[in-house]
């Protein structure tokens, strides 16, 4: 994997001194008292956007601030829960963490950016960037707090920045430095047994962490990388999660199927050697009976239930295709048939959920592995105008670049299409990108 240092160019402060409070719960908080523990998502409605929220900030933090309230939470998260964790969670962290307010209002520049296409805006999440990353930067660098909640910050931060590339649909690989970075973290705040003081929210930064990671795993040259990212103990936090039945933004009620992503991604590495090791047959086998046994919590919404039958045909394809390209005349009736009864089986179920539902920011993964497993110009076709209007509606730019990618994808030799060359299709675009 190549990748390619964000920019850090200095910018100056600007951010001048703003006293404000806001009422929760008949209480009225400045922004520096607002407790870790409130949960905003019921309040919103309360809150006037046009008044500072942030002392010390400028009202141009405001506004992003604002702006990520009503715009940029609901495009992250997929409305598979009633409340939303990146605001009802990450929300009062920040206004208890000047870095975690910082990230949250880069992440809504970047945004907003790609939303409003103007250069004013441009510039604007450009300083915020820089100015996030060289915070972040520092806070690493001082880090010589060995708390649970300097970690805790420090993880939540690296996921976010994460996030803010794939808003900002950076096409150098950074993603998967800050990947890296919340995979160090991540497990060791797992690793130490006080964690579990940290309840929903420990639980909400796994499920960021496992759909990150797991849905990035695409972009890797099965044949030259390792692993990337997960950490065993994460998985077993994260496997933890799935017997509880847990539901989420990010992860909707799909979780059992990403864990199954890096599981997967190893069997391919093990099934390319020559020879093959002869237990990974038992272990194909095993993966493709858990997939096909899945179903999603009756618990769930209808929409998520439907995205989890989408996923779940997508993963049966990703596993499948190590066996080799359906289309190859080599492959054979019975191999293609199979594959194509998927794709069918998929693209129904996608077909099933309107373009404008939010569930849709989640299904970039799925929609990238149905695009390279079929030549159907009629599903090509109609997966391209799913993208389009994602990306008007959701206004992450990895949309964008999810689409660029099929679209060069489908311009090659269909003989050698499939889900495990996409990175050579990166490498000759020379983009690398995750499809979170």
């Amino acid at each position: 994997m190549r990748n390619k240092p964000g920019n850090t160019k200095q910018c100056p402060e600007d951010d001048s001194q703003i006293q404000n409070t806001m009422k929760i719960n008949g209480r009225a908080y400045t922004g520096t008292e607002i407790p870790v523990s409130v949960t905003l998502g019921p309040v919103l409605d309360q809150v006037p956007l046009g008044l500072s929220l942030i002392p010390q900030y400028s009202h141009q933090s405001s506004e992003l601030l604002g702006y990520y309230l009503t715009r940029t939470a609901n495009s992250m998260g997929n409305a598979s829960t009633d409340i939303n964790p990146f605001v009802s969670k990450l929300i009062p962290l920040a206004f208890d963490n000047p870095l975690i307010m910082q990230l949250i209002l880069a992440q809504s520049a970047a945004h907003r950016k790609e939303e409003l296409q103007d250069d004013s805006a441009g510039a604007i999440a450009q300083q915020y960037y820089t100015k996030s990353l060289r915070l972040f930067s520092q806070e690493i660098d001082a880090h010589v707090d060995e708390s649970q909640g300097g970690t805790l910050v420090l993880s939540f931060g690296s996921l976010i920045m994460s996030l803010t590339e794939i808003a900002r649909g950076e096409i150098n690989g950074t993603v998967f430095d800050h990947l890296g970075a919340a995979g160090l973290l991540v497990s060791k705040f797992v690793s130490n047994a006080q964690h579990d003081a940290y309840d929903s929210l420990f639980d909400f930064l796994i499920e960021y962490y496992t759909h990150m990671t797991a849905t990035s795993m695409l972009s890797i040259d099965v044949q030259y990388g390792s692993q990337p990212f997960f950490n065993p103990s994460i998985g077993q936090a994260a496997e933890t999660l799935v017997t509880k039945s847990y539901i989420g933004q990010m992860c909707g009620a799909w979780l059992e199927l990403l864990l199954l992503i890096p599981k997967i991604f190893q069997l391919g590495q093990s099934m390319m050697k020559k020879p093959t090791p002869h237990d990974t047959i038992i272990t194909f086998g095993c993966y493709q009976s858990q997939i096909q046994a899945f179903y999603p919590s009756s618990s769930a919404s209808g929409s998520a239930i439907t995205a989890g039958l989408v996923f779940k045909q997508a993963v049966l394809l990703y596993l499948w295709t190590i066996l080799g390209n359906p289309l190859k005349p080599s492959a054979g009736d019975a191999f293609a048939k199979l594959i194509r009864g998927a794709v069918n089986e998929a693209f129904t179920q996608l077909d099933r959920l309107s373009t404008t539902e939010r569930v849709n920011t989640s299904l970039c993964w799925p929609i990238t592995i149905i695009g390279c497993c079929t030549a159907d110009s009629a599903i090509r076709s109609q997966l391209r105008e799913r993208l389009q209007i994602m990306s008007r509606t959701i206004g992450l730019g990895n949309i964008k670049r999810t689409l660029s990618l099929l679209e060069c994808v489908w311009k090659g030799d269909p003989e050698n299409l499939s889900p495990w060359t996409l990175h050579s299709s990166m490498q000759e675009q020379q983009i690398w990108v995750s499809l979170a």
